[in-house]
């Protein structure tokens, strides 16, 4: 991937910037920040690139725990307390500048009994797929959050009654007509319940 990102740039004569983890000398990796500008000679002839590589394993690694700090990692959605915080200055936000808020509290249907009969496996997949169906029938500044072991809280900025009506309707919907197969013979449907403030 890096040899390939620097020979296109190199071709085209155009600047890149890219990270990748090398391999130190005591064995350690670490995360490499690595760029490249076009250089050209009095004539205005490309001669090559000028460039640098640093050392950014701090702040990779920072970033990483960052996320790991506020995503919920099976549902690829915010956690409970990274959603209740954003929510939180949504609606502040929506308060000082009279904007409409709508939040949107959804749980899965029956969700004990699909891990009862299927397994928890089969649970974290219809988990993941609930989540995914739902954050695609959202706008991409909406906030996504898992609340509880099926529960989702959902924030939809400057939406007056009528949107959080019609996207809760739509998330609903697009949730029961999804097959989550939980193995290559077992499809299962789900539905959801949702409660709009």
């Amino acid at each position: 991937r890096c040899v390939k990102i620097f020979l296109d740039n190199f071709k085209l004569q155009r600047p890149f910037e890219m990270d990748y983890r090398l391999k130190r000398y005591d064995g350690q990796y670490r995360w490499i920040n690595d760029r490249g500008v076009p250089f050209y000679d009095k004539n205005n002839i490309f001669i090559g690139f000028i460039g640098s590589c640093m050392d950014v394993t701090d702040k990779v690694e920072g970033q990483l725990l960052k996320e790991m700090a506020q995503n919920d990692a099976l549902c690829q959605t915010y956690n409970r307390q990274y959603s209740h915080q954003l929510l939180t200055e949504v609606f502040n936000q929506a308060r000082n500048d009279s904007l409409p808020l709508g939040i949107l509290m959804m749980d899965i249907d029956d969700f004990k009994n699909i891990n009862d009969k299927y397994g928890h496996s089969a649970g974290d997949l219809v988990l993941t797929k609930v989540a995914a169906t739902a954050k695609s029938e959202m706008r991409g500044f909406d906030i996504l959050g898992r609340y509880g072991g099926d529960e989702f809280l959902i924030g939809l900025v400057h939406a007056n009654s009528e949107t959080v009506l019609m996207v809760a309707e739509r998330i609903r919907a697009a949730i029961a007509e999804a097959e989550i197969n939980i193995s290559d013979a077992t499809p299962v449907k789900v539905s959801v319940s949702i409660g709009v403030k």
